[in-house]
């Protein structure tokens, strides 16, 4: 079963994910700075909620984070200001904290959706004003949620003063399983003595943390080895190799890149490329991203429509499947994960 995720969310591989409510050019900066010193008060931006989700993906009966940055750059106080989380199906609300003491918030549990009331909401995140508060929203996802599913959250904020802070929506889209297969591609040239190529993009689970506060979860360590398979479920093999933690070269600190050692050494297993981008779980959801491409591999010309990735390290596996999106013939097949 094909995962699905959301629009608007995919980066290329082993640049993470990028905020780019928080994000500003220089350009940008230096606009913003001089309209703001030849100008009494900075221009307001409005009230609104940015949602996003912590960890993504999340395997079924275990938590997703969702972080609620809370903006009001209007220059008055917002009064009476709720957020609704209209719960996804297949999910339960276990708790929400905010910053910066990441203490409870107060919150009414109903059938299909919880309300956090925030109060009253002074001016903040604009030019000369105070950094606003972002909530964290932790929710637990059923056992019984099959993996492939997506979560739809959503989320509307509104005031007691409706008509000077209109109501914000804002939603996110998450997959449940141990992995999520980004893209994948199967390429066959049409000669009979050419090799066909498998690549493979995904991101693997980790467990969600309810605040910054919290430990950090565990993730994927390539120095402790690892197996990789690439597959038809149940059917042909494209790869199966299994790599001690000598085979990887890791540089980084905050988040950590590593690589083959010797790429050479692993071609005669079919294996062309293999990278394991681990981010800065401070700022970045996955708990890791994984790139494997095998070449010299001679698959049958009715290979598909479903590709399997298998990931296995230090007792724990991810795994995920994609269907055919787009083919050319028996020559060429493309795998990718569709948006809702």
């Amino acid at each position: 079963m094909p995962l699905l995720s959301g629009p608007g969310r995919r980066t290329r591989f082993g640049l993470g994910r990028s905020r780019p409510r928080r994000a500003a050019s220089a350009l940008a900066l230096a606009v913003a700075l001089a309209f703001a010193a030849g100008s009494a008060q900075a221009v307001p931006r409005g009230f609104d909620v940015d949602l996003d989700d912590r960890n993504d993906p999340v395997r079924p009966g275990e938590e997703v984070v969702y972080e609620l940055a809370i903006e009001n750059s209007l220059l008055a106080v917002a009064p009476g200001v709720v957020v609704t989380d209209l719960l996804p199906p297949g999910t339960s609300f276990v708790e929400a904290r905010r910053a910066p003491g990441w203490t409870l918030v107060p919150a009414t549990v109903l059938a299909d959706r919880v309300e956090l009331s925030l109060g009253d909401l002074a001016s903040c995140g604009a030019v000369d004003l105070p950094a606003c508060r972002d909530v964290w929203v932790t929710l637990r996802v059923d056992p019984g949620v099959p993996p492939g599913t997506v979560l739809q959250n959503q989320v509307v904020m509104t005031s007691s003063d409706p008509a000077g802070f209109p109501t914000h929506r804002s939603r996110i889209f998450t997959s449940v399983g141990s992995a999520a297969i980004r893209a994948a591609r199967v390429l066959m040239p049409p000669t009979a003595t050419g090799r066909d190529t498998v690549s493979v993009e995904a991101d693997l689970a980790r467990d969600g943390r309810r605040s910054p506060l919290d430990p950090a979860p565990s993730t994927l360590d390539p120095r402790e080895g690892l197996r990789v398979v690439l597959r038809e479920p149940g059917g042909t093999v494209a790869l199966d190799v299994e790599l001690p933690g000598s085979a990887f070269r890791c540089r980084g600190t905050g988040s950590m890149r590593c690589r083959l050692e010797n790429p050479s050494a692993w071609r005669a297993l079919g294996l062309d490329r293999l990278d394991v981008f681990l981010p800065d779980v401070a700022s970045q959801r996955n708990g890791a991203q994984v790139l494997v491409r095998t070449t010299k591999t001679t698959l049958p010309d009715d290979f598909g429509p479903v590709l399997e990735i298998v990931v296995e390290s230090a007792g724990t596996t991810w795994s995920d499947e994609a269907t055919l999106a787009v083919g050319s013939g028996r020559l060429s097949y493309s795998h990718k994960q569709s948006d809702p």
